[in-house]
């Protein structure tokens, strides 16, 4: 999110959805702990797993319900890795822990090097990725980092430009991790050795092309989002470019992701959800949303669910892109006059405190409630957290 204090870029374009639609989903349950989510929920089919920025790690009963609360060194901004032996989290003090699943014990804990925050809209964290018995993770310092599930020794690291709080994806015998250097690095898994590098176009404002979050890999192909406003297709094998698609004026900090034979994805500042198709990155269509979109959206049947930073989740047609506002937070609701006028675009005052104080401008925005982080899809159940540090679970039926 740029927004530039002579044009304002994206700000005029804020057209809201009908504020005539009513939310069509309310809350199962809902857990407070009063301090910022950003990160996201994992389960292991008994108990549900997250964190907050306060560096508090809770268990909950599918029904919401506390188990246990440990209190970690940083703050949480990412998606905890579940086996069945135990959680693993990392904190914004470069801290890997290993936690007990049933207790809430840490089994151990391993320094892995320094975090450092990019800059205003860097929200989260990388979050671990398991498979079998190791661990891999992205570090403030530019690290990509394997580790034992067993015991949090290394075994091996390999150094990027700047900070990766992207979260790795495994194919094969591949990782794929992009970094805030601009740069999608495909990996040996077990080594750590580069098999290559792919180079992301930047903008004038960040001419980085920085990667955020996650890629999406499937058959033949990884798809990867950046600040510079593309979304690319990528050879897996090769690392060459293969299509691109180009969202003007915008990021794209959100991951695809897949439903059939298209990607589908929300934009920052242009507000869009879109789908195009996976192999030629041809728009299929656009839907306007209420604010900018950060999480991968969630697939469920012919719907699409997106959560945008104004307090609101969003449902998408996944065939035809018609869409409707079916949630909207209390703080929301309330403060939303203090930052939009009647007809939903941003007010006067609220524009020139962009331009004079942007992070006093961010701060208000988030009193809104801002859905920043990813969600859970899990046994009928959406689940997110937002800024005010609530967790909410949605019944969606089996879909």
């Amino acid at each position: 999110m740029y927004i530039n204090a002579k044009t304002f870029v994206g700000i005029l374009s804020l057209a809201l959805l009908s504020t005539t639609l009513f939310a069509q989903l309310e809350p199962s349950w809902k857990f407070n702990t009063y301090s910022s989510i950003y990160g996201g929920a994992a389960t292991d089919g008994s108990s549900i797993y997250f964190g907050n920025e306060g560096g508090e790690f809770y268990a909950l009963s599918q029904a919401g319900e506390e188990r246990w609360q440990v209190n970690l060194s940083g703050s949480i901004k990412s998606t905890p890795a579940v086996s069945n032996k135990a959680v693993y989290i990392n904190t914004g003090e470069g801290i890997l822990y290993a936690i007990n699943p049933k207790k809430g014990t840490i089994i151990w804990e391993k320094k892995l090097g320094e975090e450092k925050k990019y800059d205003l809209w860097d929200y989260y964290l990388s979050s671990p990725l398991i498979e079998n018995d190791r661990l891999y993770v992205g570090l403030g310092d530019g690290n990509v980092t394997c580790v034992s599930a067993s015991d949090g020794r290394i075994i091996w690291s390999f150094k990027t430009v700047d900070a990766i709080h992207a979260t790795p994806v495994i194919d094969g015998s591949s990782l794929f991790i992009g970094s805030f250097d601009g740069f999608l690095y495909s990996l040996n898994k077990s080594t750590g050795e580069l098999n290559w590098k792919f180079d992301t176009a930047g903008s004038t404002n960040y001419p980085n092309g920085e990667i955020q979050k996650k890629a999406l890999v499937d058959v033949d192909w990884v798809y990867v989002t950046c600040r510079g406003n593309f979304l690319y297709k990528i050879n897996k094998t090769t690392g060459a470019k293969d299509a691109e698609f180009f969202e003007p004026g915008s990021w794209i900090i959100a991951a695809p992701v897949l439903v059939g034979n298209n990607l589908l994805f929300g934009t920052s500042d242009s507000q869009k959800v879109r789908s195009v198709d996976k192999n030629t990155l041809k728009e299929n269509w656009s839907a306007t949303t209420t604010m900018r979109i950060y999480g991968q959206g969630i697939a469920a049947e012919s719907n699409a669910y997106f959560t945008t930073f104004d307090g609101k989740v969003i449902q998408v047609n996944t065939s035809t892109g018609d869409s409707q506002v079916v949630f909207q937070t209390q703080t929301s609701k309330e403060n939303y006059s203090l930052i939009y006028n009647e007809q939903g675009y941003f007010r006067k005052d609220m524009l020139q405190l962009y331009g004079s104080n942007i992070a006093a401008a961010e701060k208000l925005l988030l009193l809104l409630g801002a859905f920043a982080g990813e969600g859970l899809k899990h046994d009928g159940q959406l689940i997110y957290g937002n800024s005010n540090g609530t967790l909410y679970s949605f019944t969606i039926g089996n879909e």
